[in-house]
């Protein structure tokens, strides 16, 4: 290449690069400031609906949830096109879920302080009410009452409880610095998306960060207590691992059982199983305190608490920052290629 293209191309290369990595940085802090601040901020309100007048889960949630739609049909996965955790449409999704869960445990709370269940009350709210009101009758009775108040509230607690886990953790902290030695269904997925790169693994990179991302996705909406969308999760990682034989391994140097496919299908089957039927109880039975801890101590399999929304936000939010990283070293090279022309074009004189 003489100078003179040099020049040519390194300066296209400079202008380029330059251009979108300051563009592809200001999506990353603009993403930070939208999405997981936003986030963040509704994990450390204890107020849940926004009607209320104040700062609000539901108002932050739904300020994230506008955010998220610079991430829609996007997915910001860098060498893979299609990886499920990085698709914008699934955050949206998460975040819109986390939303009407927030309001709508705001009815129930509100029902429960003023006796009323709102007209617009969804009906798992209206049953919640019925379930954990007594009859006239036997309100009459303190210690009835009292009863009930407490398993109302109880209700109220766990819902909530389940709701602030899926969205921030329960904590402000990232998931994934915290230490666990959990061997969850999630902690073997991670351990096999990990292995699956290696050449002599039976098992595909993508499948297995997909398999791990749908899992991932399930354990939030299962704290959520929502079950379809949690149980169509699950039957979406299995679809994936559907494609290799029950003795294919993640990892030929560790030949644990644990780590084959088989074992995996077999979890998240059981796992669905005791889901899906939580989910198809009796609408009397369901929406008690009892019954959201079910699905607590069911979702443990799954993987711990420190699964949540945020972490997912995040995450989009880095790739994106990654993604000015590698238009800012194209870049510097146009730069370097640019001056090694300039060298060479007064050399020829």
């Amino acid at each position: 290449m003489t100078g003179y293209k040099s020049m040519i191309v390194g300066a296209s290369m400079l202008i380029f690069g330059g251009y979108q990595g300051c563009s592809n940085f200001n999506k990353h802090i603009e993403s930070d400031k939208k999405i997981t601040t936003e986030i963040t901020m509704a994990g450390a309100t204890a107020t849940l609906n926004k009607d209320q007048g104040v700062v609000s889960m539901e108002l932050c949630l739904e300020n994230a949830e506008k955010g998220s739609q610079m991430f829609k049909d996007k997915n910001l996965a860098i060498f893979w096109s299609d990886l499920a955790f990085y698709d914008g449409n699934n955050l949206t999704k998460l975040i819109s879920a986390a939303k009407q869960q927030s309001r709508e445990i705001g009815m129930l709370d509100e029902a429960y302080k003023t006796k009323i269940i709102p007209e617009n009350a969804p009906e798992w709210v209206k049953q919640t009410y019925k379930n954990n009101v007594p009859s006239d009758i036997l309100t009459s009775s303190t210690i009835i009452q009292r009863l009930s108040d407490n398993e109302f509230l109880s209700a109220i607690r766990d819902a909530y409880e389940g709701l602030n886990d899926a969205v921030s953790g329960g904590v402000v902290v990232s998931g994934n610095g915290v230490n666990s030695n959990n061997m969850s269904l999630l902690d073997i997925l991670n351990e096999a998306k990990s292995n699956a790169w290696l050449p002599w693994t039976d098992l595909k990179y993508k499948d297995m960060q997909n398999a791990h991302a749908h899992t991932y996705f399930a354990l939030i909406y299962a704290n959520m207590a929502k079950l379809d969308e949690a149980v169509t999760e699950l039957g979406l990682a299995k679809t994936i691992l559907d494609k290799y034989p029950d003795d294919a391994l993640a990892s030929m140097a560790m030949e644990y059982d644990y780590l084959k496919v088989g074992y995996m299908k077999n979890s998240i089957e059981s796992i669905a199983k005791e889901l899906n039927d939580l989910n198809k109880m009796d609408m009397s039975r369901k929406y008690t305190s009892g019954w959201f801890g079910q699905i607590q101590k069911k979702s443990e399999s799954l993987g711990t608490e420190e699964i949540f929304i945020g972490d997912v936000a995040s995450a989009l939010s880095g790739k994106q920052g990654e993604r000015s990283t590698y238009y800012w070293i194209l870049g510097l090279a146009g730069l370097a290629l640019g001056i090694s022309g300039v060298v060479r074009k007064q050399n020829e004189y």
